[in-house]
């Protein structure tokens, strides 16, 4: 079946071709997320595709964090329940 959105230039608003839940590790993601909902409460520490690392405390439940492509998201972050879209 082809892709409806094969020609659409990826955005942080969408559409989206994948959603996958994400364990925050000291490694690069496989693909480079537009869109991160936080299921929990807790401390956000990113690294974006452009290598800045930025530490967000208290970012609350049923948060998005869009309009950033992100490329790590470190292990010492307790924000948990992490589902990226790209």
């Amino acid at each position: 079946m082809a892709d409806t959105f094969d020609t659409f230039t990826k955005s942080p608003s969408g559409p989206y071709h994948n959603i996958v839940a994400i364990t925050a590790a000291d490694t690069d993601l496989t693909n480079d997320i537009v869109k991160l909902y936080i299921q929990t409460t807790g401390t956000l520490i990113i690294t974006t595709t452009g290598g800045q690392t930025v530490t967000m405390s208290g970012v609350p439940t049923g948060s998005y964090l869009e309009g950033v492509s992100i490329r790590r998201i470190a292990a010492a972050s307790t924000a948990a329940g992490l589902v990226g879209f790209y």
